[in-house]
């Protein structure tokens, strides 16, 4: 009895530390995810930041670069929740506030941009600001607007596309 105890044991022991294998890490992931983005291999770049997220949901970059893919394929309404989140996890940038607002733009939501522009805390962006707000003014189609808005970023900054 004795006998069939302890292989019991044994066989429990083996399969619970066979099952301890955590497979990698977030940070490969995530270097897995870099690497695809420079191969631009958007969908292995998604995957591979998906993953990352489950092996660390609190893995801020892994959220702004998924937001960013988001953006770049015209996902608003994705890419602002992931943006929200690295926000929320510690991402403080101008970049990130700049990409906020442009996911907005890409949901209608003008009027929401419009409201949110002037508490947009960016400090050497006063031309793509100001890009955004014509952006916003032309959803509204407020086009006299707009077009003070877009001369205005050209005064700020004449080399703008």
């Amino acid at each position: 009895m004795a006998i069939a105890f302890r292989a019991t044991l044994l066989l429990a022991t083996a399969t619970l530390l066979g099952g301890c294998d955590t497979g990698p890490t977030a940070e490969e992931f995530l270097a897995k995810a870099q690497a695809a983005i420079a191969a631009n291999d958007t969908s292995a770049a998604v995957v591979e930041l998906k993953n990352t997220l489950q092996v660390d949901p609190k893995n801020a970059d892994a959220r702004w670069l998924l937001g960013d893919i988001y953006m770049k394929s015209s996902q608003g309404a994705a890419a602002l929740k992931e943006f929200e989140r690295a926000q929320a996890l510690g991402i403080k940038s101008d970049k990130l506030v700049v990409a906020m607002l442009r996911a907005r733009l890409l949901q209608g939501q003008f009027q929401e941009v419009l409201k949110e522009l002037p508490k947009a805390s960016v400090t050497s962006k006063t031309d793509v600001l100001l890009v955004i707000r014509g952006d916003a003014q032309l959803g509204l189609q407020e086009f006299d607007k707009a077009e003070s808005s877009f001369e205005a970023a050209l005064k700020d900054n004449p080399k703008s596309a």
